[in-house]
């Protein structure tokens, strides 16, 4: 059973682990996407992207400085509501291994990262309107690769389930019709005041919470994945169908 998540807008790159990275599998693509951002400049950027000043600023010169950049293990460089749900310094050497081969980030710069890929520091969400080259948004500059390297993980972790646990912006970068596995995807409701409602902080924790439960138990079939029940969750399972599984709390 593989996973894709989303990535996060805030950072951490003096985390202090020294854990040797592996090479992101889309590099070329992610050099194109680099040179072209480079072109802009702060003001570009601050409008394309709806950013603050300084934000702007930052970002800038961090695509300015992108080779100087300090780099990461993309799954402790990530600081967002996910990620403090996902817990990866929690992870042994064997849930880090099982993880490289199951679990994926979708990255507007990088396309797809598996938790031990070298990233540097950068904003680029995948809904951003970029022309870049011939492609008048991101999502048609990544085309089928993200798909066609999700496929290949399929393959060789003889995966039959694709769990999606990143936002609807995020996975509209993946082709649905191209993948070689069944696509789960998952909602959590929460109960306030008698009515279940999605409510998107405690979803995105929700989100890293199932990913890490799933390499930590390396979970291969629906019936163990209905058995989720971190922090309160129940799966429902008159609100769930073959496709989408509902969990709530």
């Amino acid at each position: 059973m593989n996973v894709v998540i989303s990535p996060a807008k805030k950072l951490d790159f003096e985390h202090g682990l020294n854990i040797k990275c592996t090479k992101a599998l889309l590099p070329s693509k992610t050099s194109i996407l680099i040179k072209e951002l480079q072109k802009c400049k702060k003001e570009d950027i601050q409008k394309m992207m709806k950013l603050s000043d300084n934000l702007a600023q930052l970002n800038y010169e961090r695509f300015q400085e992108y080779s100087k950049g300090p780099k990461s293990p993309a799954i402790y460089a990530f600081m967002g509501d996910t990620y403090k749900g996902l817990e990866a310094k929690t992870y042994s050497e064997g849930d880090l291994e099982y993880a490289q081969g199951h679990l994926n980030i979708l990255s507007g710069l990088y396309g797809l990262l598996r938790p031990l890929d070298e990233m540097k520091p950068y904003r680029l969400e995948m809904g951003t309107r970029f022309p870049v080259k011939d492609s008048k948004n991101l999502y048609e500059f990544w085309g089928n690769d993200i798909a066609d390297n999700l496929n290949k993980q399929l393959e060789s972790t003889k995966s039959k389930f694709l769990v999606n646990l990143a936002s609807e912006e995020y996975f509209k970068s993946v082709k649905r019709d191209f993948l070689n596995a069944q696509i789960i995807d998952v909602k959590f409701l929460e109960n306030k005041n008698g009515a279940y409602k999605m409510i998107g902080l405690m979803a995105k924790r929700a989100r890293g919470m199932m990913a890490t439960y799933i390499i930590k138990n390396k979970v291969k079939t629906l019936a163990k994945l209905k058995k989720f029940d971190v922090d309160g969750y129940k799966f429902s399972e008159t609100e769930s169908s073959e496709t989408v599984l509902v969990f709530k709390r």
